[in-house]
């Protein structure tokens, strides 16, 4: 299940729970659920003609958990969103470099079982953005 938070919703929570936001997307972000472990979510970035770096930059917080993280096919992570605060993942999740396909990157996440913790647990994570550092407007 998917669902796009508008920043005018996210700045109803952030006020109604105190939080603090302003990082990259100044909280136009998009949150996803995942019902259940090996649930997914897979975005293309197109128009990519060049091995680039890739950063994922998203929020942590108590209702999320730790994601196995695909580029083009490829498991380039696994990490634990879950924190006891809500924040920003700092530094951003360095997906390493990587070629683009039919010139684009397809980046899956896919909720992992966490020890001690049901398999059908929900659990949700906040995509603030994703960072491409290639040499494309390379002037010479």
């Amino acid at each position: 299940m998917t669902r796009n938070v508008t920043k005018e919703e996210w700045n109803k929570e952030r006020k109604k729970h105190g939080w603090s936001w302003g990082e990259i997307s100044n909280g136009a972000y998009t949150q996803v659920n995942f019902d259940k472990v090996g649930d997914y979510v897979e975005f293309r970035l197109t128009e990519q003609f060049e091995k680039s770096k890739l950063y994922l930059g998203a929020t942590i917080d108590g209702d999320s958990g730790w994601f196995d993280i695909y580029v083009n096919g490829e498991r380039k992570a696994t990490y634990d969103f879950f924190s006891g605060t809500i924040g920003i993942t700092s530094p951003a999740v360095n997906l390493g470099e990587c070629e683009p396909v039919d010139n684009a990157f397809a980046i899956k996440l896919v909720a992992k079982a966490q020890e001690g913790l049901p398999a059908k647990r929900k659990t949700t994570l906040g995509l603030d953005y994703f960072r491409v550092e290639n040499n494309f407007l390379r002037c010479e």
